[in-house]
């Protein structure tokens, strides 16, 4: 090619070029260096003379000082920028074409931050009935956690109504009874997709063997954290020399969700969600001393990545309820020792599972 030749034939005889449009300017390597010293310095006067402006720019998405940090690189050496914080500004002093770049870079930075609202249903259901979810771990996809952190894969598949096996189970919270014990295990983590969760959780609730106890929503924006928690606080009395003094001991299971848009594309569907969760449950323990009760405290760390509206779910969080009754004759099952005979005492326990299902979907901007 005839542009290959002309390159050779500058360097034979150390000669150069410069292109303007179609018209190629050649000379000596000497004046074309002492040429465009020229034009830098026509161009650095042309600069020192442009008059400054000072313009005020509105940030609607960002903070103004973060903003500040990395476009004050960007002004030139007369340039000056100041940060208003009460009206979330920057204040910028310099040439109208520096300004003009640097509005450029704000529109490219200053994007509306997404928003993700986080569904979660705290559901207590009877151990039976978790399997009629279709949900099963299996141990080749097991990942029990206490105090830890770790993520699953899981194999996906259907169930008949109410644990009839079709196919492989999309998910199972309780341990499989064929895995040995973990000590300090507490929790599993899978996801499922949640399109007729609603559905199966109210036909639970129909025959008694399930109950919604929470279904709290939060709002949070992309990469911000959002905390949920159901429980209650236990007093408990301590005595000093100050006197006697009620302290709480907040007995509860916490959520605490920080999900991450992985993608921007407005165009992009079926986004997907990386859900950072850590779940925390406290419970009253059996050990009790004069300093307050003791707590068993549970949790796990995990991340996990979803779609736009699919549901990931957390269980292995067991609950046993115990339950006396008396029953008898008036009167004569209060009779000391012969009362035994008008009289009877059932005692029922039965153990109960805490479901929790969380679904973050994107909010979608009305504008």
């Amino acid at each position: 090619p005839w542009d290959q030749a002309l390159d050779m034939l500058l360097k034979m005889n150390a000669l150069g070029m410069i292109r303007q449009g179609n018209i190629v300017w050649v000379d000596t390597l000497q004046n074309i260096a002492k040429q465009q010293d020229e034009e830098a310095r026509a161009k650095d006067s042309r600069a020192k003379a442009e008059p400054i402006v000072t313009r005020v720019f509105y940030i609607r998405n960002l903070n103004a000082t973060e903003v500040h940090t990395s476009l004050r690189q960007n002004l030139s050496p007369r340039g000056t920028m100041t940060v208003s914080a009460a009206s979330n500004a920057l204040i910028i002093s310099d040439t109208e074409s520096k300004l003009e770049v640097l509005r450029q870079l704000l529109d490219g930075v200053d994007l509306e931050v997404p928003q993700v609202q986080i569904e979660a249903r705290i559901v207590q259901a009877d151990t039976t009935y978790t399997r009629s979810l279709g949900v099963q771990w299996g141990i080749q996809n097991v990942n029990q956690l206490g105090g830890a952190s770790g993520t699953s894969a899981f194999k996906t598949g259907t169930t008949g109504p109410f644990g009839a096996q079709v196919s492989d189970f999309l998910i199972n919270l309780p341990a499989n009874p064929g895995l040995p014990s973990v000590p300090g295990a507490g929790f599993s983590i899978g996801k499922t997709d949640g399109a007729m969760l609603d559905v199966r959780l109210s036909a639970g609730e129909l025959l008694g063997l399930t109950k919604v106890i929470a279904a709290p929503k939060i709002t949070t924006l992309d990469k911000r954290d959002a905390k949920i928690a159901q429980g209650e606080s236990i007093p408990f009395q301590t005595t000093s020399l100050q006197g006697t003094q009620t302290t709480f001991v907040d007995a509860n299971l916490e959520l605490n969700v920080t999900p991450q848009i992985t993608s921007r594309d407005p165009k992009e569907i079926g986004k997907q969600i990386l859900m950072k969760v850590r779940a925390t449950r406290n419970a009253v323990g059996a050990r009790s001393n004069p300093a307050g009760p003791s707590i068993d405290r549970r949790e796990a760390t995990t991340q996990v990545l979803v779609r736009d509206g699919e549901t990931m779910v957390i269980g292995g969080v067991f609950v046993d309820t115990q339950s006396n009754n008396v029953a008898g004759i008036p009167y004569l099952s209060r009779i000391p020792v012969l009362g035994w005979l008008f009289k009877s005492k059932t005692e029922n326990v039965s153990k109960q599972e805490l479901l929790i299902f969380l679904t973050p979907t994107i909010v979608r901007s009305t504008t």
